[in-house]
């Protein structure tokens, strides 16, 4: 397969021979009264690197996209109610994590929380010392921080649903 559509211009490549792995993920668009975005900081503890994405990860076993959110949210943010928006975008992107390459195909949905701030994660093994922070954002801030975060669309894609509307269909977001 051809990796190159969904890998940053900037991103490694995967080396001659490996196969990413193939994962499904669902995050989500959580914004809070002001409409600021959640966002976890994360630390790659292959390379080192570091940058900022929604909240969410892997679907485990039989899980549905919002049994899998829910846990997620739970893990990660200690957030233990949340009425789930409509499905927004998908994403499908290739890149290395922990020194092991991934085939990562996501969707996003939207939701609102209006008054919670992030507890203490109830993090599993293999996310100790790799989700670094949590914090919500203005789409201003985001967009003039100079930090990493994923999807690059995240900000435009964002300002969109906040003056239009979440869409009729889900889109591909991009990488």
């Amino acid at each position: 397969m051809n990796w190159e559509p969904y890998l940053r211009p900037a991103d490694p490549r995967p080396p001659p021979g490996i196969r990413p792995e193939e994962r499904v993920a669902v995050r989500v668009v959580l914004l809070d009264r002001d409409d600021r975005v959640m966002l976890q900081q994360i630390h790659d503890p292959g390379d080192g690197g570091v940058f900022w994405i929604t909240p969410g990860g892997a679907i485990d076993g039989d899980e549905d996209d919002a049994t899998a959110l829910r846990r997620e949210l739970r893990e990660e943010l200690g957030l233990l109610e949340l009425e789930l928006g409509p499905w927004i975008w998908t994403r499908a992107h290739v890149f290395p994590f922990a020194r092991r390459w991934y085939f990562q195909r996501e969707r996003f949905y939207l939701a609102r929380h209006v008054d919670h701030e992030p507890a203490e994660p109830v993090l599993e093994d293999l996310e100790l010392g790799v989700i670094l922070d949590h914090r919500w954002w203005t789409l201003d801030e985001l967009a003039s921080s100079g930090v990493d975060f994923a999807p690059a669309a995240l900000v435009g894609g964002t300002r969109r649903i906040l003056a239009d509307g979440p869409p009729d269909e889900p889109y591909d977001i991009g990488i």
